[in-house]
């Protein structure tokens, strides 16, 4: 997994199972999942949607289906 604070504002994660520690989430208002750096599918969820890692488990899931990706 690879999490970069692009700013105070926004947290971005890359890979198919993501994690991210609470204090990442403390200092993010939107996060972006995407199966890899350059995709253009990204999800975007507010603080309040993704606070729950169950939220991040359930969107990159859902990634993972939609690509077929094993």
């Amino acid at each position: 997994m690879i999490a970069i604070i692009l700013n105070v504002d926004h947290v971005y994660i890359g890979g198919a199972f993501s994690f991210v520690d609470d204090f990442l989430f403390d200092k993010a208002k939107d996060i972006f999942i995407s199966m890899q750096d350059d995709s253009p599918y990204k999800i975007s969820f507010s603080k309040a949607s993704y606070k729950n890692n169950a939220g991040i488990i359930g969107a990159t899931y859902f990634l993972k289906q939609k690509f077929n990706l094993a």
